[in-house]
């Protein structure tokens, strides 16, 4: 009678998911932890997970009896704290300067900008950040004077922006 040891490997499979968006400052780590196994991450370290904390292609190669396999993901960052600055005067007037009234861009999570008049009637209303009044309503120009606008969004690390206030539509003379 005599004994072995038998040691079963299973093929090398790890999935790191699809590309993925980090905030900046934020981080999070890859596992490629695979029993006795080596490891070979793209900047030369040797442990089994990588720490991520800026973008770029992550990848690597674990190594045991059964063969080779690597695995990658690429990362992109963003400045999830969006600071929307809005501005306090804007001149639809068709000279191409400041002629459309929205928040200075960034990306929230989630967004709305509603534009009102002095009478509380709403005139234009958006939940895309690329867009803004024009300064018109039902196809007419506004008259010049201050109007009410609220602006409210989420950024993505979950944190709310609201913003309430007037501003003033002014047509120059020409």
């Amino acid at each position: 009678m005599d004994s072995i040891n038998i040691a079963i490997f299973k093929e090398n499979r790890i999935d790191f998911g699809m590309d993925t968006t980090l905030c900046l400052g934020d981080s999070f780590m890859l596992n490629a932890y695979y029993p006795m196994s080596t490891y070979q991450w793209q900047d030369g370290s040797n442990k089994p997970y990588y720490v991520v904390k800026n973008d770029g292609l992550y990848n690597v190669n674990i190594k045991n009896q059964c063969g080779t396999y690597s695995a990658s993901k690429n990362v992109f960052t963003k400045d999830c704290n969006c600071y929307l600055f809005v501005p306090n005067v804007f001149t639809p007037n068709g000279d191409s300067i400041n002629p459309i009234f929205k928040p200075s861009e960034c990306e929230p999570m989630e967004y709305i900008m509603r534009i009102y008049n002095r009478w509380g009637e709403k005139l234009f209303e958006t939940e895309d950040i690329n867009s803004g009044w024009d300064g018109t309503f039902r196809h007419e120009k506004v008259i010049e004077g201050a109007y009410i606008y609220i602006v409210e969004a989420r950024n993505w690390d979950k944190s709310f922006i609201n913003r309430r206030g007037l501003f003033y539509v002014v047509y120059p003379k020409k």
